[in-house]
């Protein structure tokens, strides 16, 4: 199987959970509130990632000790600030229409890397991020679960809008504050990395990490003399480190 045949069945792989996510919230919630699926869900993750950095050391986040309140904020911002909004908005919503509105999430983050990070932005991605926007607002204003105007849908919709809004924020957020973090700071090993363009026509490079040779000490001695017990001496010679 070729790169790109691996990239886009990644991407199908993706969109299949993506949809499926949704529909396993409105199965869930009329016996499980929002706040419940969303601890149970990062509960799992949680473990998941704990057993990974118990056997896996390189995969360890190594994060600067003055970074870590910034760090609970962002997981304050991205776990309950944006899934719990997306959850408890099924309650008036379809599936199908939340996991719409909730795609809209690229498009606030153009808007915000624009705006926070001064990224400049394509003629493309503006065309998109209205496009998406003005998809969003037919939605809120004609859409609903049985295809008739609701009274409920419009707010349930824009209740579903904030969890886009706020994923973006975490995202811009992240990359500016761990974005820059010293890639020298990666154990020894081996690794790829895999470059994407618009078409995507991917390109993977492969490198490896040294690590010097471990810390050998090699100690000589001389017995002192009987006769000048300071007359002795240890030598102590480094090497590797």
């Amino acid at each position: 199987m070729t790169e790109f045949q691996k990239i886009h069945l990644a991407l199908v792989s993706s969109v299949v959970l993506w949809g499926g996510m949704f529909v396993a919230y409105a199965y869930l919630l009329p016996t499980v509130s929002a706040t419940e699926i969303i601890t149970i869900r990062f509960v799992l993750v949680s473990i998941s990632f704990s057993v990974v950095f118990l056997f896996v050391k390189r995969a360890r986040p190594r994060i600067p000790p003055k970074k870590f309140g910034r760090l609970a904020l962002l997981a304050a911002i991205g776990i309950p600030g944006s899934q719990l909004p997306a959850i408890h908005s099924q309650n008036y919503l379809s599936p199908s229409l939340a996991s719409v509105l909730v795609t809209t999430s690229p498009a606030w983050a153009a808007v915000l890397s624009g705006w926070i990070l001064r990224e400049r932005l394509r003629k493309t991605q503006i065309a998109g991020f209205f496009i998406a926007f003005a998809g969003a607002a037919i939605v809120i204003v004609f859409g609903s679960g049985s295809g008739a105007l609701s009274v409920d849908n419009p707010w349930g919709a824009a209740l579903c809008l904030v969890a886009p809004f706020t994923w973006a924020v975490f995202n811009v957020l992240y990359k500016r504050e761990f974005g820059n973090l010293d890639p020298g700071n990666l154990p020894a090993g081996n690794y790829e990395i895999t470059v994407t363009d618009d078409n995507l026509c991917a390109a993977v490079i492969e490198f490896s990490i040294g690590a010097p040779p471990a810390l050998q000490l090699n100690l000589s001695s001389e017995l002192a003399e009987c006769l000048d017990p300071s007359s002795g001496t240890i030598t102590a010679n480094a090497a590797g480190g």
